[in-house]
């Protein structure tokens, strides 16, 4: 299917939701004129979009009244990005993720990118940037909007994922060993912060202190964090 023609079936059924009353799968594949499979497949595009949708106990879906104007907008906008990322990976088509907000560098700007996957949950699309030589993970929810080109893409060993740190730093060639000493207090703040830490976190010892140790690809979220908490948070081996 046409990416232009899968969007549209995508809003489609959320108008469709949106009406009340609720309807039965087989009923919203007959309307859009698709297969239940499909319908399916686009609810879990919708609910990984944020949308919020409910099944009775008749099995007929419909869209959560919670799902504000303004908060079905957005999560129209998400489910119309990630649809146009799967048709991108899907056909291997480079693509141009429209003013991406870099939290990193702070920069607001266009990237081509050869689209390889997502992370759990589609937090995240999984690619390889020509510009820089590396694969990176793009949120989602910081892309305006995708262009899919026409012009293919290979897999190539350059096309090899690499998980991003614990601080949501992307691989870049660097592999740094970080180990801390933590405070009861320094690890709730860390995990307030970087959720992603706790599996990286001993039981504490007889003094209350826990131990970190991991593999970061960039020392300057560590030293700012353990900067702003010089009591809580202790360096091994520095």
């Amino acid at each position: 299917m046409l990416p232009h023609l899968r969007i549209t079936r995508v809003l489609q059924l959320v108008d469709l939701l949106r009406t009340r009353p609720p309807k039965p799968v087989r009923t919203l594949a007959a309307a859009l004129d698709i297969s239940v499979r499909t319908v399916y497949r686009y609810l879990d595009t919708l609910r990984e979009a944020g949308f919020r949708i409910e099944q009775d106990e008749h099995g007929r879906f419909s869209l959560s009244p919670t799902n504000g104007l303004g908060e079905t907008l957005a999560s129209a906008a998400r489910a119309r990005t990630q649809t146009l990322l799967e048709d991108a990976i899907e056909r291997r088509r480079q693509a141009w993720l429209v003013e991406y907000a870099s939290a990193h560098s702070g920069k607001v700007m266009d990237r081509l990118v050869h689209p390889i996957g997502f992370t759990p949950g589609n937090v995240c699309v999984v690619a390889y940037e020509p510009a820089v030589d590396r694969v990176n993970y793009y949120r989602i929810d910081r892309i305006r909007d995708v262009t899919v080109t026409d012009e293919p893409y290979a897999l190539s060993p350059r096309h090899k994922a690499h998980a991003p740190d614990f601080f949501g730093f992307n691989f870049n060639g660097q592999y740094l060993h970080l180990e801390w000493k933590l405070s009861a207090r320094g690890r709730i703040l860390l995990l307030e912060q970087y959720p992603l830490a706790e599996s990286h976190l001993s039981t504490p010892d007889d003094d209350g202190w826990h131990t970190l140790a991991a593999v970061i690809h960039d020392w300057a979220p560590a030293r700012r964090f353990a900067d702003g908490l010089p009591d809580e948070v202790l360096w091994i081996g520095r």
